[in-house]
């Protein structure tokens, strides 16, 4: 994988999240939360399915760089994660500025 098609999921993954995820709890975010457990979905669907799983265009089997990360499905286990959590992990000094865009 490689850093645009990265920054294509997270896209993706912040505008979901912007539009399913409660706007109170965004706004708390800070560069060490756990956006998945500090979110809850505003619940605009008949049953309230869990953001990481209404949100995330894929999971990504993490490697040790990032050429060797590689996009799967569902469902989640602890060496696969998404977009966004790759990217903290992987860019940590680029991840506040996402995160901002997150909140606003």
């Amino acid at each position: 994988m490689n850093k645009e098609t990265l920054l294509q999921y997270i896209d993706h993954e912040i505008s979901w999240l912007k539009y399913y995820g409660l706007r109170e709890d965004r706004l708390k975010l800070t560069a060490t939360s756990d956006i998945y457990k500090e979110v809850r979905s505003i619940g605009y669907t008949k049953r309230v399915v869990p953001l990481d799983i209404r949100c995330c265009p894929c999971l990504i089997i993490v490697g040790k760089t990032l050429d060797d990360c590689v996009a799967d499905s569902f469902p989640r286990t602890a060496e696969k994660l998404s977009p966004l959590e790759l990217y903290k992990i992987m860019f940590n000094d680029e991840y506040n500025e996402l995160l901002k865009d997150l909140i606003s």
